[in-house]
């Protein structure tokens, strides 16, 4: 392509390709380190999820923020514009989310929301005096992710099968006094089978950033994040005797209830 390298391209070229190397490495280990822990391929999918990010003026410029960064939620987009700063400034957010679930289970429809309401960003920048160029550091809080959700779902089942059924190879029926002794059941299906699941948590970032102008209108700027978060799922399953079929049985309900 009649493209010239120089020796710094090459010395840089050399350095990208090694980094990403080292990088794949890594992940590699991070992967196989998590599955060793119980993760599967569920919780790499949940991180994979884009966040909505830490600005409502960056998300209405879209991509093109990344190029200004001119105030304290620099950190989360680019450090460099810190060093654009020339007064201290303090800033923070609040995020609303409602979600709404529509299901069909078993030719029923229903109908779930749940909402939620949290702080998810707080900043602070403070430039220091310099005879020339700038220099500014900044400390700042956001939430990267959310995992809010929910589902429900609730229907007859006409036919005769039941999570007692595939529960008989365990104790479960038996400790909810739902069989004999024998491990034998009365129950055989034509039960309304309904449940919810809930999920919450985030990925929380701290972030201590750094800028400095080495040149007119050039900046260079850095971050040390500290990343942690959480995630809960809480599955509640039920199994109701709606149509009262077991009306005389001594135990006409089932509850099943889960969560990790």
């Amino acid at each position: 392509t009649n493209v010239q390298f120089s020796l710094f391209g090459m010395i840089g070229f050399m350095l990208l390709m090694g980094m990403v190397g080292k990088n794949a490495v890594l992940l590699v280990d991070f992967a196989n380190a998590a599955i060793k822990k119980g993760k599967n391929v569920n919780d790499a999918l949940r991180l994979g999820l884009p966040g909505l990010g830490a600005n409502a003026r960056a998300l209405g410029m879209g991509n093109s923020y990344i190029g200004l960064s001119d105030d304290a939620s620099a950190a989360f987009f680019n450090p460099a514009g810190f060093g654009l700063l020339k007064r201290m400034e303090f800033s923070g957010g609040l995020q609303y989310k409602n979600f709404d679930n529509n299901t069909t289970f078993l030719n029923q429809e229903t109908d779930y929301s749940n909402s939620a309401t949290t702080f998810d960003r707080l900043s602070f920048a403070f430039p220091f005096p310099t005879l020339r160029g700038s220099l500014v550091f900044g400390l700042s809080y956001h939430t990267t992710k959310d995992f809010t959700g929910t589902v429900k779902f609730d229907g007859f089942n006409n036919s005769n099968t039941s999570m007692i059924q595939n529960l008989l190879s365990t104790d479960i029926p038996y400790d909810l006094y739902l069989t004999n002794d024998d491990n034998t059941t009365i129950f055989n299906g034509q039960l309304n089978q309904s449940g919810t699941i809930l999920n919450s948590g985030s990925i929380h970032n701290w972030t201590f950033s750094g800028a400095i102008e080495v040149s007119k209108n050039i900046f260079i700027g850095a971050n040390l994040n500290i990343i942690s978060g959480t995630f809960e799922s809480n599955n509640d399953y039920y199994e109701d005797d709606t149509h009262s079929i077991y009306q005389d049985t001594a135990a006409s309900r089932a509850f099943i209830s889960t969560g990790y």
